[in-house]
C-alpha cells in the first residue's frame, strides 16, 4: 500500500515538471515571437511605363520599291533576320550608267595622252627648227651688213623665223604650262568626279542593316514597329521604312512625386509589378534621376528611370507598372 502511494506522487511530479516545461516552452516561443518581428521596408510608391532606351528607325537613301514585307508591327526578331525584300533594279541601272560613264572617260584620257605624246615631240622638233632659223637669220644678217644679200632677203627670212616661234608657243600652249595639256587636266579633274560619285553611290549600300537588296535586323533582340510602307509602294529617299526597338534595352520610367523624391537616390533597389500580371514581382535599380520636374495631371513629378535586373520577357513595351522604391534615408 506504501509502495503504491509513492509510485502516484512520482506520477504527479513528472506531471508537474512536464506541465512546467511546456509553459516555460510556450513563453519563450512567445518572447521570441515578440523579438523577432519582422523588419518593416519603407518605400516610395510610383506610377511607371515600361519604355526602351534604344530605337533605330530604318531609311533607304536611294531608289527602291518595296518588294516583300516580311514582318508586321509588334514582332519580334533576332540579328540578321528579314524584315522587308528592296526591288533596287533602277539604282543598280544608275550604278552601271555611271561605272560604263567612268570607263569612257578613261579611255578618252589614254587617247588624249597619246595626243598630248605626239605634240610634245612636235614641241621638241618646232624648237628646234626654231633655234636653227635663228641660226641661220644671224648668218643673214651678217651678209646683209656685207652687202652680200638684200633688205627684202633678210625681212623674208625674218618671217621665217616669227612663223617658227609662233609655232612654239602655240604647241607650248596645247600642253599647258605644267606637265599636262589642259584637256588632260580637265579630262582628269571629270574622272576624279566620276570616281567619288560612284563611290558614294555604292556606299548608300553600306549600312548594317541591309544585305544586297534585304533588309535585316541588326539587333540581337528587337521588336519591330511604325511600318510606313506596304508591297508595291515606291520608298521616298531618307524617310523611315520601319523602325527597330532594342528589345535588350527596355527600362521603366516612374513618375515620382517631388514630395519623396528627396528619398530617393541612385542604385536604390525597386520592386516591379506589371497591371497585366499582379501575380508576378520583378526586381529593379534606380539608375537615373531627372534634373528637372515636368508638370503631369496637375502633379508636379521628377522622371526616374529604373533598370529590370530579371525580365524574363513577360515585361513588354508601353506596359504600365507599379514600383515600390526603397527610402534612403
Amino acid at each position: 500500500m506504501i509502495r503504491l502511494k509513492n509510485t502516484v506522487i512520482i506520477f504527479i511530479i513528472v506531471g508537474l515538471l512536464l506541465i512546467a516545461a511546456a509553459c516555460g516552452k510556450k513563453a519563450d516561443d512567445a518572447d521570441q515571437a515578440f523579438t523577432e518581428e519582422p523588419e518593416i521596408k519603407h518605400t516610395v510608391s510610383a506610377f511607371g511605363v515600361v519604355k526602351a532606351s534604344e530605337k533605330k528607325n530604318i531609311t533607304i537613301d536611294f531608289p527602291a520599291v518595296l518588294e516583300q514585307l516580311m514582318v508586321k508591327n509588334g514582332q519580334r526578331v533576332v540579328m540578321g533576320e528579314e524584315l522587308v525584300v528592296l526591288n533596287v533594279d533602277e539604282y543598280m541601272r544608275q550604278t552601271r550608267n555611271k561605272e560604263l560613264e567612268l570607263s569612257m572617260a578613261k579611255l578618252e584620257l589614254e587617247r588624249l595622252s597619246r595626243e598630248s605624246g605626239k605634240t610634245a615631240n612636235d614641241l621638241e622638233l618646232a624648237r628646234k627648227a626654231h633655234a636653227a632659223a635663228l641660226e641661220e637669220l644671224q648668218k643673214k644678217d651678217t651678209l646683209y651688213q656685207e652687202g652680200a644679200v638684200t633688205l627684202a632677203d633678210l625681212q623674208s627670212y625674218q618671217r621665217t623665223v616669227d612663223e617658227k616661234e609662233k609655232a612654239v608657243k602655240n604647241l607650248e600652249l596645247a600642253l599647258g604650262s605644267g606637265d599636262d595639256a589642259p584637256e588632260i587636266r580637265m579630262q582628269k579633274s571629270r574622272i576624279a568626279l566620276l570616281e567619288n560619285d560612284l563611290s558614294w553611290m555604292k556606299s548608300r549600300f553600306n549600312k548594317s542593316y541591309l544585305r544586297d537588296n534585304v533588309i535585316i535586323s541588326d539587333l540581337e533582340n528587337a521588336v519591330v514597329y511604325d511600318i510606313g510602307y506596304a508591297p508595291g509602294d515606291p520608298l521616298s529617299e531618307g524617310k523611315k521604312v520601319l523602325s527597330l526597338l532594342d528589345f535588350d534595352s527596355l527600362i521603366i520610367e516612374a513618375d515620382v512625386s517631388e514630395e519623396f523624391i528627396g528619398e530617393v537616390n541612385l542604385g536604390a533597389p525597386v520592386a516591379i509589378t506589371a497591371l497585366a500580371d499582379y501575380n508576378r514581382v520583378y526586381n529593379g535599380e534606380v539608375t537615373s534621376i531627372a534634373g528637372i520636374t515636368i508638370d503631369k495631371r496637375g502633379e508636379t513629378i521628377v522622371p526616374v528611370e529604373i533598370k529590370i535586373l530579371d525580365n524574363d520577357g513577360s515585361l513588354l513595351p508601353g506596359f504600365n507598372v507599379d514600383v515600390e522604391i526603397e527610402r534612403q534615408f
